[in-house]
């Protein structure tokens, strides 16, 4: 009976913090590590008004690597799914809209020595049972001809 409580109280709290959803194909890529090439041949799909190429990629990467290596911010750590119990890095790249209108927000996720590992959006969504509000990610598509290789675990 105590478990139940206690499990009941949990539930209660994390609700009451945040709605929050996560997407991760993780099939797609048959559960292992793979880095995409970026080469002419990279595109993301990002389910917003654009797509993006490498040049943009490599662009925000740059950026990325300017805002962590300044003295006053830092990137945030994120755990991503796809690339199991290691410390990545996030960065807030850029605004999109959905076709309905809904704005998101465009983040990329790299590791530690800023290689690219994904795209991911994020935006706002109210629970439809409980009406709370919270944020939902959905991880990047990358288009058909997008290459592909074996990803090694930094140390």
């Amino acid at each position: 009976m105590k478990f139940i409580t206690a499990a009941l109280i949990a539930s209660l709290i994390g609700m009451s913090a945040s709605y929050m959803e996560d997407y991760d194909d993780d099939i797609e890529f048959d559960y292992t590590y793979k880095l995409p090439v970026l080469d002419e041949n990279f595109k993301l799909d990002c389910y917003g008004s654009k797509s993006y190429t490498k040049s943009t990629i490599l662009r925000y990467v740059q950026k990325a690597i300017s805002k962590d290596r300044s003295q006053r911010t830092r990137l945030d750590t994120y755990y991503f799914l796809r690339f199991y119990g290691q410390p990545l890095l996030v960065y807030k790249a850029a605004d999109d809209r959905f076709q309905d209108g809904t704005q998101f927000e465009l983040h990329i996720i790299m590791d530690k020595q800023y290689t690219f590992l994904a795209g991911m959006i994020k935006y706002a969504v109210t629970d439809p049972e409980t009406g709370l509000r919270g944020t939902r990610e959905m991880v990047c598509k990358f288009y058909p001809g997008t290459q592909f290789q074996q990803y090694v675990q930094p140390r």
